[in-house]
């Protein structure tokens, strides 16, 4: 029964080593792809993917994750998720990665929200504080290795061929190598949690962040979507901030010779009306001088 125990030990040190080395792997490949060179036909990448999008006059200004969402379209496997900017929302779809204060954790998605909750796009760092549960079951095995290893002393024997007596010199032995190494994945899930972090792109919003591990995303990727990150935003930005109803009445007075074409100037009011930089009021208002004037 000792040996049963002790080798159950030894192979769960082996399975944190084995998720250590797997998480130390993605660390070192904490930076973008480059896709300089990416084929794609984004006007059908696009066209395909609005089955995401609720609203068909939205338009799409750009993807992150462009990679997994292609794999979702072209093959059905979606390993990690995307999102998609239009002039109205932020779609998110699959797992993505979400943070709130120092908590990150990971889930599967499917979100709507509107872009005028977007607060920016930033470069952050996720802590995966869940590792803190790998340093207290290394710390667990840790203890547990060492006080078998003791108890288990007396049965070991340094001479002899039959299993029964070198079994438990053997396994001994493997056990008190375990316990280092389970000292030294302590040390290094600690380390993990709070200090080596991995580079992400975070979308920020009024009530929670979303984020995006750098490595599973493109480098031009990531500049067309800040771009267009700015682009949105500019346009909630005129919206916001109107444009005052005095400057308004001038601008139309300029642009349609002072009213010598009323047709024009009923349009320009209707195109200022739709992007919101008019009220309903102002534009009734307006429209009632043009039509009333000489």
């Amino acid at each position: 029964m000792a040996l049963f125990f002790g080798i159950i030990l030894i192979l769960c040190t082996i399975a944190l080593l084995i998720l250590a080395m797997r998480q130390h792997k993605k660390v070192s490949e904490d930076k973008p792809y480059d896709d300089i060179d990416r084929q794609i036909d984004f006007d059908d990448f696009y066209s395909k993917l609005r089955k995401f999008v609720s609203n068909e006059q939205e338009k799409i200004y750009a993807v992150l994750g462009t990679k997994n969402a292609y794999n979702l379209l072209t093959s059905g496997i979606q390993e990690n998720g995307f999102c998609i900017l239009t002039d109205k929302a932020v779609y998110f779809i699959g797992k993505v990665h979400q943070k709130k204060w120092i908590f990150v954790f990971r889930t599967n998605v499917q979100h709507r929200i509107i872009a005028s909750e977007m607060k920016g796009i930033n470069v952050g760092t996720l802590s995966h504080i869940w590792m803190l549960l790998c340093a207290a079951l290394s710390t667990v095995l840790l203890i547990t290795n060492l006080y078998c290893s003791y108890n288990m002393m007396p049965y070991t024997a340094v001479s002899g061929l039959a299993f029964e007596k070198f079994g438990p010199t053997i396994l001994v032995f493997a056990m008190i190598v375990a316990v280092i190494v389970c000292f030294i994945l302590v040390i290094y899930f600690v380390l993990h949690a709070f200090f080596l972090k991995r580079t992400n792109i975070c979308i920020e919003f009024t009530s929670l962040t979303v984020a995006f591990l750098a490595s599973e995303l493109g480098k031009q990727e990531i500049k067309d979507f800040y771009k267009a990150v700015s682009e949105v935003q500019e346009l909630y930005v005129n919206i916001v901030n109107p444009i005052p109803v005095e400057h308004t009445v001038n601008e139309v007075r300029k642009s349609t010779g002072v009213y010598t074409n009323k047709i024009t100037s009923l349009s320009e009011l209707s195109k200022l009306y739709e992007n919101g930089m008019l009220t309903k009021e102002e534009f009734e208002h307006l429209k009632q001088e043009v039509i009333g004037s000489q």
